[in-house]
């Protein structure tokens, strides 16, 4: 089961049209997987966790912080992303701008608890790394197959490489002295392929910035028979940080084995 986002590009003039409408609907047809609370977890099941961080635009954008993107704030979150993965047991997590989103396999139990739990570690990290307060919204779904996870986790790539062109392209508008309301007016009616078209007029190529920002970062847990095995487990894996992931259908083949899916 795959909800049709697998096989669409998201770079390049061709795709952003196509992406922009079907990612737009990939919220709603998701919806109906999400764990409510008091509801016990079926052992087995893929999981996801979609963290957003409350209000980390005032944080990002106050004065101490690199615009757009402030590397520091992005190791932060990297940084968060790899505690809960160690924490929490799961194996594969995808860092944006100001999401966290994880991967792993139910062993059952409360929802409520697992909820409170990821949302309060997050938010308690994130908080000491960045020595400011700040908390993660938290929401549990669960799968129906794994399959579901991969076309997730290629929405939320699809949404980091759209928002990090509009963030570029206020920031560009801004430097030219446009204050943020008209600059969002004029942004309100560009598709994507102008943006980028106006990145470029201003002398940035959009493709050529940093990976991390315009798709994301990942941390997985990697099978390695060197690694050392915990105590009374077989099983050897490494933590893998990657900050140069590919896009499209090779990011499709990338999250493949991550996520115990055949390549």
């Amino acid at each position: 089961m795959t909800l049709a986002l697998a096989a669409l590009p998201v770079e390049g003039r061709s795709g952003y049209a196509a992406r922009r409408m079907l990612a737009a609907s990939f919220p709603e047809a998701f919806t109906p997987f999400e764990v409510v609370e008091g509801r016990d977890l079926t052992p087995g099941r893929p999981l996801i966790a979609r963290l957003v961080g409350r209000r980390f635009e005032n944080i990002i954008d106050g004065v101490g912080y690199t615009k757009p993107f402030d590397p520091g704030f992005g190791k932060s979150m990297v940084k968060t992303l790899s505690y809960l993965l160690t924490a929490l047991g799961a194996s594969f997590g995808l860092a944006e701008h100001t999401e966290l989103s994880l991967f792993a396999i139910a062993g059952g139990g409360d929802a409520r608890r697992l909820l409170s739990r990821i949302a309060g570690e997050s938010s308690a990290k994130l908080s000491l790394l960045i020595g400011s307060v700040c908390t993660f919204e938290t929401r549990l779904y669960q799968l129906p197959e794994v399959g579901v996870a991969l076309d997730y986790f290629r929405w939320r790539q699809t949404e980091a490489h759209l928002r990090a062109v509009d963030r570029y392209c206020q920031f560009v508008l801004g430097q030219s002295g446009a204050e943020s309301q008209a600059a969002e007016r004029v942004l309100s009616g560009l598709d994507p392929d102008e943006k980028v078209e106006l990145l470029r007029q201003n002398g940035l190529d959009f493709q050529g910035l940093p990976s991390w920002q315009r798709r994301g970062a990942a941390v997985a847990l990697r099978a390695d028979a060197n690694a050392p095995a915990p105590d009374g487990q077989e099983t050897r894996a490494r933590m893998v940080v990657d900050l140069n992931l590919p896009a499209d259908v090779d990011f499709v083949e990338y999250l493949k084995p991550l996520l115990g899916l055949p390549t």
